[in-house]
């Protein structure tokens, strides 16, 4: 119970510099922008089109359907969340009801599909999710 307490309490108690310097340390490199935006967004607005019933026209999203505004997400997450449900990692799994027909929806789609539909969403801007 204490560590959890803890972990909790890192923001309180770690103000030094070395502090910060050690909890903002990712291990990963942040991905390169422009190799997910090297697509072709016009081909991508047609790849998109399926994807519209439920994320929206402009990628606002759907609250009723649970379904995410993918216009508002930085290009290189839409495009490992893509590949994952187009390989097959997320989805996978019988109680991820969502997860699992979004891997259904994608699975018409190629790896060489996603950049042309991360650089079409990107086009799109941050459009504001659907009412309700």
């Amino acid at each position: 119970m204490r560590f959890l307490f803890w972990v909790w309490d890192i923001p309180r108690w770690c103000r030094g510099i070395h502090c910060r310097g050690w909890i903002g340390r990712g291990t990963l490199p942040p991905p390169a922008p422009a190799q997910e935006l090297a697509g072709d967004a016009a081909r991508g607005a047609s790849l998109y089109a399926p994807c519209a019933a439920c994320h929206g026209g402009r990628g606002e999203g759907n609250p009723a359907l649970a379904a995410p505004a993918l216009a508002q997400q930085a290009p290189w997450y839409n495009a490992r969340q893509l590949r994952r449900f187009i390989s097959g990692v997320r989805g996978a799994h019988p109680d991820d009801t969502s997860g699992v027909s979004m891997r259904l929806a994608s699975a018409e789609l190629a790896p060489a599909d996603v950049p042309h539909i991360v650089a079409w969403l990107a086009e799109q801007g941050r459009a504001t999710p659907a009412a309700p």
